[in-house]
């Protein structure tokens, strides 16, 4: 006999082994929390019996899904018990390093994770150590971590964490291959697929990933927003003013979407719309500097590159810390020729992540379009040696052969 479970519409076939069904009602339940369908993922919870599982690895994995959707610790204790009466002590201890980091007790998570380690190595104990030295920023280690876990069998949410974390060490290219790999584990996973299609970048397979992760989770704004980027860097201008539009007349106010909007109507110079539209996400807007780079483009777009250079001005490194939004500040002083704040936000780029390509080839170009020739081909070397797509490689080479 097969017992069926359903899965966004779609009917998943499983053996009818008390394992088999306890693990295909948690997958499903954590694609639902994936897809914001907390009501029906809790429900399919409520149908799992701890005690009927006889794998800790997916009672460790259920007790991951109860902690990462805000499940009372009670609830997680329970299944750590569940995982001792199994007789399984590294997964246990691997289960009560999960709670530690939960309650953000850092390093009495990593020890646990580490006593776990000592008794197995498994694809739980693995995971353990990973997320406690992730959490540590012992990126290195989490990274070794990381990899065995999903070597082991760990299950996808494991390999978009090791992908994410490669991506923030600088290696996109390898982490967009983990990432692909987790697609081919769990299709029906919108997170998965929305870092699929964020971390492929420009061209048609990132705008495929985006598409089908918003079709499992309509109206996503972040899937939105990087969706219509992708169509504005891959010159389909009017495509994306029009997605973002449609959304705006739909309702939709999230910030993400009318800065969207405004960087979609500039690139097809309608400048009084886009500044219509950045004005409107001002309602909405928390992260001022998202606003305020979205200014400064719109400038650049219009042509005032003065007005754009005094907005600038006004950057406040210190306050920038996120690898994204250093990189895009590092693109505008680069564009902008203010190569001083450029070089700052590049080397802050790099004292977080110590091999990013991206990083080197901004520091390439500063030197360059400085005509410090033999400094600019040295970091351009850097970059090309580095973890780089097709593309990107290209257009290295382009500015090697430029720099002069």
């Amino acid at each position: 006999m097969i017992s069926p479970a359903v899965l966004f519409g779609k009917t998943v076939e499983v053996s009818k082994s008390s394992d088999d069904v306890m693990v295909s009602r948690i997958i499903t339940a954590e694609l639902l929390f994936e897809a914001d369908n907390k009501k029906e993922a809790m429900k399919l919870l409520k149908q799992v019996d701890i005690n009927k599982i006889k794998e800790s690895s997916t009672l460790y994995y259920l007790a991951q899904i109860k902690l990462d959707n805000e499940y009372k610790v009670q609830e997680v204790n329970s299944i750590c018990n569940r995982i001792k009466m199994l007789g399984d002590i590294s997964v246990n201890l691997a289960c009560q390093s999960a709670i530690l980091l939960n309650n953000n007790k850092l390093d009495e998570a990593l020890e646990m994770s580490e006593k776990a380690l000592d008794k197995n190595a498994n694809s739980s104990t693995f995971l353990a150590a990973a997320k406690s030295n992730d959490a540590l920023n012992n990126y290195d280690k989490a990274l070794e971590y990381y990899k065995k876990a999903v070597e082991n069998g760990a299950k996808h949410p494991a390999a978009v964490s090791y992908a994410l974390l490669l991506e923030k060490s600088g290696e996109s290219v390898q982490a967009l291959k983990v990432i692909e790999d987790a697609i081919k584990k769990a299709p029906e996973s919108p997170v998965a697929l929305f870092h699929g299609g964020r971390i492929s970048g420009k061209g048609q397979r990132g705008i495929n990933y985006l598409l089908k992760a918003l079709k499992l989770k309509p109206g996503w704004p972040e899937a939105s927003y990087i969706l219509g980027i992708l169509m504005i860097e891959d010159n389909r201008n009017r495509e994306a003013f029009n997605f973002f539009t449609e959304l705006i007349n739909k309702g939709v106010t999230d910030p993400l979407i009318y800065i969207g909007a405004s960087r979609a109507a500039a690139s097809i110079q309608n400048i009084e719309k886009a500044r219509e539209f950045l004005n409107e996400s001002k309602k909405y807007e928390n992260n001022t500097f998202r606003f305020f780079v979205s200014s400064i483009k719109i400038e650049i777009e219009s042509g005032n590159t003065m007005e754009a250079s005094l907005m600038a001005d006004e950057v406040d490194m210190n306050n920038i810390d996120e690898i994204v939004e250093l990189y895009d500040a590092a693109n505008i002083f680069l564009k902008l020729e203010r190569y001083t704040k450029a070089d700052e936000a590049a080397r802050k780029i790099l004292k977080k992540s110590k091999n990013s390509s991206r990083a080197f080839l901004i520091l390439g170009e500063i030197f360059c379009k400085r005509h410090l020739v033999e400094e600019g081909k040295s970091y351009l070397k850097k970059a090309l040696d580095g973890d780089m797509t097709a593309v990107l490689r290209v257009d290295i080479q382009r500015k090697t052969n430029k720099c002069r």
